[in-house]
């Protein structure tokens, strides 16, 4: 995916979590050049819904997966 589709999914991941009753989830971004990697965390950085959010351990995918912990 390119940054603004893996942005606009990630929007309706969010708000399907949330409707959901779901505390947390993981978005798998790649590691490639790091953009769409970062522009995830910008998104999730302002995010209003999520409360907390880091790269995983290694063995679950280190750099090119995220955790996002939802309130």
């Amino acid at each position: 995916m390119r940054l603004e589709e893996a942005l606009d999914s990630l929007g309706r991941q969010i708000d399907a979590a949330v409707l959901g009753g779901m505390g947390e989830f993981s978005v798998i971004h790649g590691k490639g050049d790091g953009i769409v990697q970062k522009g995830v965390h910008d998104y999730l950085r302002s995010a209003p819904q999520v409360t907390d959010y880091f790269f995983s351990r290694p063995e679950l995918g280190g750099f090119g997966r995220t955790e996002v912990i939802l309130k």
